[in-house]
């Protein structure tokens, strides 16, 4: 979906030396001095030179990747570890700890993401209006008792649109005038048209926890 994407990785490893004289001749070779940020340099050099082959055959999506890093640090570690061992070395573990996003990219998901959410409005405005149903009955908050009008309010007009004679010829399409009211901090606001919902949602103001009804 975004073609190329850059990205940083962070982790950790664990190593232990198998062969210590295979050990000393690849990774030492003939410099007798060397100290432990030299041999940790040249492993983390070894670890992403492969990393990004081993991403790609992965196929696990970009932006699937945060729910996924037990899974991708076991994929990799297999695919890493017969490297380590040519260097008589064994990797004991490798952990993925973080897999950073380019600024560009994660504005693109925040975008999409509001769409979803705009796009599942109706169907918000339903489960929230349906909730409210079931706890009106229960002597809730001023403001439980009026989401529950709205919502009786808002399935009566439903099902009256819905009740059309079978030879009656659709409506033309109209321009959405349906108002909603939202209940922020237990404050009711609105009306609001469609644009300003979706304005609302693309600022935060509206959030999937947000009562909202017509």
């Amino acid at each position: 979906e975004f073609s190329m994407v850059r990205l940083r990785a962070f982790g950790t490893y664990e190593i232990r030396i198998t062969d210590p004289e295979h050990f000393l001749r690849e990774i030492v070779g003939t410099d007798g001095h060397f100290t432990v940020d030299e041999i940790d340099e040249q492993l983390r050099n070894l670890i992403l030179s492969k990393f990004a082959n081993i991403l790609g055959e992965s196929n696990i999506p970009v932006l699937d990747l945060a729910s996924n890093y037990e899974n991708f640090s076991n994929y990799i570690g297999e695919r890493i570890a017969p490297h380590f061992g040519e260097y008589g070395l064994k990797l004991t573990k490798i952990l993925v700890e973080n897999i950073s996003l380019p600024n560009d990219v994660e504005k693109a998901l925040d975008k999409r993401t509001s769409r979803e959410v705009t796009g599942d409005l109706e169907k918000h405005i339903r489960y929230q209006t349906g909730e409210a149903l079931g706890s009106s009955g229960e002597g809730g908050s001023s403001i439980g008792d009026m989401v529950g009008m709205g919502a009786g309010i808002a399935l009566g007009q439903d099902m009256a649109n819905r009740i059309v004679s079978k030879d009656a010829p659709p409506e033309l399409p109209t321009r959405d005038d349906t108002s909603y009211h939202i209940a922020v901090d237990d404050i009711s606001e609105g009306p609001y048209d469609m644009r300003t919902i979706k304005s609302l949602i693309e600022k935060g103001t509206i959030t999937r926890d947000t009562l909202v009804w017509r």
